[in-house]
């Protein structure tokens, strides 16, 4: 029987590594949604590929039910590198449902076993998924740490779908603190690696963040085509989380712009698929700039319950300074 296992598990991580390589994230969840929970989280090679899938494509909650399976099994085996990497998957699938402190608790257990066994493959998506946690709580200097930490163990260890999102993370940073121009350089940076190995839907993230950028600076038609690129390169992905942060900055963009019907049409379907993926950050954003439209266009009584519903729901995520930032303009 320990063969016939062996043989099913081998080509569950060939058939794996054949969708991963061509980025069909929808084909390997379809390959392995039907197969035993259990079964599969004992291929750690397999289980954590499957994992990818369900995070790309907007299943956190999926996620986070396989990630205690894959844990489980893991530890039962004594396998410690697939303990690892259950544990960053919980973590990842508990940021993205919003459960900080869960998140927090199982990435820095992650950091501290993959430091003291040299695991860099699992230190450095640790160090960026927490400094990730920390710009959302508001400790910006510490985020870079992060960032830092992980940039050059993603570049030894030739990761390169790590180094462009940790790129395009220390990017969100560095607009926090107003640095534009170094936020541009960090985004710029993760087109060059993200379009260099076919990372679409990270791409389209990257855009986004550049047409934001771009609004800071007043340049609202390239932020239209940059926003709208990522919309497109989002739907072709079929990745709802990124196609939900493209048409929240669209709306941003034209709500600038002077095109009030289009921004809440762009707002209300970026909720739409924010809810869909249970992306509270996601959402509480789009909420707040919603909220900040109708309130530059004089619909105050509109935008305040907005407005508190996004603050709210921030504060419950951690972030707490971006709360108090949204209460500061209800009026």
């Amino acid at each position: 029987m320990a063969g016939v296992s062996d043989s099913r598990e081998r080509r569950w991580e060939t058939r794996a590594a054949e969708l991963k390589a061509a980025d069909d994230w929808v084909g390997l969840c379809r390959e392995f949604d039907a197969v035993d929970p259990a079964a599969l989280a004992r291929s750690s090679t397999a289980a954590y590929a499957y994992g990818e899938a369900l995070y790309r494509l907007g299943r956190p909650r999926d996620l986070a039910s396989f990630a205690d399976v894959f844990e489980a099994a893991s530890r039962s085996n004594a396998d410690a590198a697939g303990t690892r990497r259950a544990l960053n998957m919980g973590g990842v699938a508990a940021f993205e449902l919003g459960q900080m402190d869960q998140a927090r608790r199982r990435l820095e257990a992650v950091l501290e076993m993959a430091y003291a066994e040299t695991d860099h493959e699992m230190l450095a998506p640790a160090a960026n998924n927490l400094g990730a946690i920390a710009d959302l709580e508001g400790r910006t200097d510490e985020a870079l740490s992060y960032y830092r930490l992980a940039l050059p163990l993603y570049e030894q260890a030739g990761k390169p779908h790590g180094l462009a999102q940790t790129y395009h993370n220390l990017g969100i940073s560095y607009r926090a603190l107003r640095q534009i121009e170094e936020a541009l350089r960090s985004h710029e940076k993760t087109l060059e690696i993200a379009g260099g190995i076919g990372y679409r839907p990270l791409v389209a993230l990257s855009l986004s963040a550049r047409a934001e950028c771009e609004v800071d600076r007043g340049n609202t038609d390239l932020a239209l085509e940059l926003s709208e690129r990522a919309i497109g390169i989002a739907r072709e992905s079929q990745d709802p989380v990124s196609e939900g942060e493209a048409l929240r900055v669209r709306g941003v963009v034209h709500g600038r712009g002077g095109r009030g019907p289009q921004a809440l049409r762009d707002f209300e379907a970026a909720e739409r698929m924010a809810l869909e993926t249970d992306n509270r950050l996601l959402r509480a954003e789009i909420l707040r700039d919603r909220g900040y439209y109708l309130t530059a266009e004089g619909c105050v009584e509109e935008a305040r319950p907005l407005l508190a519903e996004a603050a709210h729901e921030l504060r419950s995520l951690g972030a707490e300074a971006k709360a108090v930032e949204i209460e500061s303009r209800i009026t």
